[in-house]
């Protein structure tokens, strides 16, 4: 939940969030609309370095979906944010 707030601050439409079916060890970014330089944004905002994958599917109602990994930079981000 501590993403979907940060990301919804700096403008980012969260339509769904929830726990994935493993741990990832990096943050894994699938840009669904072709945008990449919005996936480039989300990256670093949760883990520069977060792995970035481009499949354009014209069907979907989301531009990306993020699974955030092992190395999202948490507790840097929220730093008196709250």
């Amino acid at each position: 939940l501590e993403v979907t707030r940060k990301l919804r601050q700096q403008g980012f439409d969260v339509v769904k969030w929830g726990n994935y079916s493993k741990i990832e060890p990096h943050t894994l970014i699938h840009d669904l609309k072709g945008n990449v330089s919005k996936a480039r944004e989300v990256a670093n905002l949760v883990s520069p370095k977060a792995e970035l994958f481009t499949k354009i599917e014209d069907q979907s109602l989301v531009d990306m979906i993020v699974i955030v990994g092992q190395d999202y930079k948490g507790q840097d981000w929220v730093k008196g944010d709250e």
